[in-house]
Formats: C-alpha cells, structure tokens, sequence
C-alpha cells in the first residue's frame, strides 16, 4: 500500500500518537518544564570539587580503615594462637621436670645398686686374694708343718661353699641394676620425645608472634595511610574555605551571636563561614577572641591533634558532648571541670576560624543553617560588638 513497507508502519505510528500526545497536554498547560540549570558559578564549582576530592580521600581512607581492621583482627588471633602454644610449651616444661625428677632417682637407686653389688662381692674376693697370696707361703710351712694342709683345704672348702651364695646375691642385684639401667633408658627416651616436641611448639609460637609483629606493623602502616587520606580531605575542604574567603565579600557575611539552643551558647561571637558539613559550624573570630565552653562540663581532651590545631572536647550531661577546634592557646586541660562563663582559650592575632560540633549519644547534632541565622534576629545591628571586618584584613591567616 503506497509502496510503505509494512515494517516501517507502526514506528510511524507510534511516532505520530507520541507527538499528538506531546501537542495536547502542552494546550492543556502541561508542558514539560526544563530541567534547573546547573549552578555553574566559581563559587560552586570550588566547593563541589572540593567535596568530591574530599570525599574520594575519605573513601580511600575508609577502605585503609576496613583492610588495617581484617589484619588487626588477624593479628589478634594470631596472639591468641600463640598464647595457646605458650601454654602448652609450659605443660610440656612441666611433664620435662617430672622426667628429669623421674631420672634422678633411678639414678641415685642405679649408684646405690651398684654399691650393695660391690658390698656383696667383697667379702669373697678379699678372701680369694688373701687365699692365693698365701698358697705360695703354705707350700712351704707344709715341709715344716705337715698339718697346715688340712688348714688349707678346710679354707678352701669355705671360699667354695660361700661362693654360690655370693654370686646369687650378686646376680640379684645385677638383674635389679640392669631393670633400672632400663627404666632409665625409657624415661630419657621419654624426655627426649618431648624436648623434641617442646621444640615444634616453640617454633610454632615463634611463627605465630613473628605473625603478628609483621601484621601490627602492617595495621600501623594502613592506619598511618588512612590518617593522610583524612588529612588530606581535611586540607582540600580549608583550602577551598580559603579560596571562598578571599572571593567572601566581608558585608555578606552573616554574623552570629547566640545559639538557637536552650542552654546553649556559642563559644565565640562571629561570622558563619562555608562548611560543607551540616553538624559543624565554622565560626570566623577576630583576633585575639576568648574562646568559651558552649555549656558547663567537663574537659576530657585539650591539646594539639593533627591539622586541626589546638581542640578542647568537652563532656556535659544528658550524654552531651562538644568539639572545639582551631584555637591557639588553651587554658584549661584534660580532667578539667568549666564552667559555661569559663574561658577556655584564645585564638591568634590574626582573623581565625573555630570550628564547633554538638554530639549526643555520640551522634552529631545537626547545627542551624545560615538561613536560620539569618531569620533569628541576629543583625548586624543585633552583633554590634562585632566589628566590620576590613576586606584587607578579613583574608589575614592567624597567627600564633
């Protein structure tokens, strides 16, 4: 029909009824809408390729977590393995002075043995001696005295009936000698099965620790990797606040004075700055700011940690808790109790940035948004002990 091959007909067909389709919802006002445009503004794109920087680093470090977890746990088994081996190196040591104790005695019975056995023989082989040491000297007195003979057959029938009797006492104890020279044998025997045994298990115990020194020293190597990846994504987020910073224009900046918390404050009076974390607020300062506890607690960390700076973490009730960073000098110290008007340090000479988290039941609390701080009141009027900060000024890195 019309020279169309049927093959063609239903895609035009269908063609056709999408674009019949298409004309009339677009009369009856339901015309697609465009999709938004991209905000493809310098400000956005920083803070974007900064977010995605940092998080790769944080994926990365993340994975270094997970592996240095698995050898970590590998490690530990490994210590336990050889801790088992140790205990049965211990069982072998003692059955090895049992043996040794064993062999002591069979000793002292093998010399004393050996010293009735020689107890024994003595009286006939004295006998015998002094016999064929004086039948040269009998020989001779029989000329002079023809009845010494009779004395020497009668001595010599002596020796004779005695010996038997000796030398099935001797035999006896050479039998009891030769049943302990055995039971010697057998218990060195013995001893030695288990020095060899004791042998493996200390070499297995070696291995077994050697195990978990390498593994330790491989967690501490992914640790050490890990700890870069977050630095890293924690250099790359600052970076980007900078360049956000230096193109800030300082009369846009919202100030802030009070925290929309109940009894709650913030531990310096200032300007928000970009974050990209909703549970943290970045609080620009002026030089030379006391810093103060957010609430009344107790201090369980005060010192230097990583890029950060000086921090302060703070316990307070109801499972609360608190992170401050980014401060110059502390006051306070660990252990210490504060309370909420109670300063806890200052910040450089220079413009700084504090940053400051809320955590309950070690779960971050999510901060207000610019936008809130924006609608509460808090005006420059409101701020007005915050100075307007000089745009030559508000770029100026802090300093110590």
């Amino acid at each position: 029909m019309l020279g169309i091959d049927k093959g063609l007909i239903y895609p035009i067909i269908r063609f056709l009824t999408l674009l019949w389709l298409s004309i009339l919802l677009s009369h009856h006002g339901f015309a697609a809408v465009p999709s938004e445009k991209p905000n493809y503004s310098p400000k956005s794109f920083i803070f974007t390729k900064a977010q995605q920087q940092a998080t790769l680093s944080r994926n990365k470090a993340k994975i270094l977590e997970k592996d240095a977890a698995f050898i970590k746990e590998r490690a530990q088994k490994a210590l336990i393995e050889a801790a088992h081996v140790a205990a049965d190196i211990e069982k072998l040591q003692t059955k090895i002075d049992i043996e040794r104790h064993y062999l002591l005695q069979i000793d002292t019975m093998r010399r004393n043995e050996r010293a009735e056995l020689a107890r024994q023989k003595q009286p006939l082989t004295r006998m015998a001696a002094a016999l064929e040491q004086r039948s040269h000297y009998f020989s001779i007195l029989s000329i002079l005295k023809p009845d010494i003979m009779t004395d020497i057959v009668h001595i010599r029938g002596v020796i004779k009936a005695l010996t038997p009797v000796i030398r099935q006492r001797s035999i006896e104890s050479m039998n009891r000698l030769h049943t302990l020279n055995l039971l010697y044998q057998m218990r060195q025997q013995e001893l030695d099965k288990i020095r060899q045994e004791q042998q493996l298990l200390d070499q297995k115990h070696q291995y077994f620790v050697n195990l978990a020194h390498e593994d330790q020293q491989q967690v501490d190597t992914l640790l050490s990797q890990a700890m870069y990846q977050e630095d890293k994504a924690i250099a790359v987020m600052e970076e980007a606040r900078e360049k956000l910073r230096n193109s800030q224009n300082p009369k846009d900046l919202v100030p802030v004075c009070e925290l929309p918390f109940v009894g709650w404050q913030l531990p310096a009076k200032g300007y928000l700055a970009p974050s990209s974390d909703q549970n943290e607020l970045r609080i620009i300062t002026e030089k030379g700011m006391v810093i103060m506890p957010p609430k009344a607690g107790i201090v369980l960390y005060a010192g230097n940690f990583r890029s950060y700076g000086q921090i302060v973490i703070l316990r307070h009730e109801n499972g609360f808790s608190s992170l401050l960073t980014g401060l110059t000098k502390l006051i306070v110290k660990t252990n210490d109790s504060v309370r909420i008007d109670q300063p806890l340090g200052y910040v450089g000479t220079g413009y700084s940035e504090i940053g400051f988290q809320i955590r309950h039941n070690d779960e971050t609390v999510a901060m207000p948004s610019k936008n809130q701080f924006s609608h509460q009141g808090n005006s420059r009027l409101s701020c007005n002990f915050i100075n307007e900060p000089p745009q030559e000024n508000y770029n100026q890195k802090r300093t110590s």
